[in-house]
């Protein structure tokens, strides 16, 4: 469970650093419904953007 939670949060700041679905889905070996849940909840959690 611990190694599939530090796996969740590196492909969140993997995606947030740019990198592309493919390559977090191959390195990080989560799913990708997994990693669509996953960012779509971090999208959810961010405040919205000021003007």
């Amino acid at each position: 469970a611990g190694e599939h939670r530090k796996a969740c949060r590196i492909a969140l700041m993997m995606l947030e650093n740019g990198m592309d679905t493919e390559t977090v889905l191959r390195m990080t070996r989560l799913s990708a419904d997994e990693l669509a849940t996953l960012a779509r909840q971090a999208r959810q959690s961010q405040p919205p953007l000021s003007p």
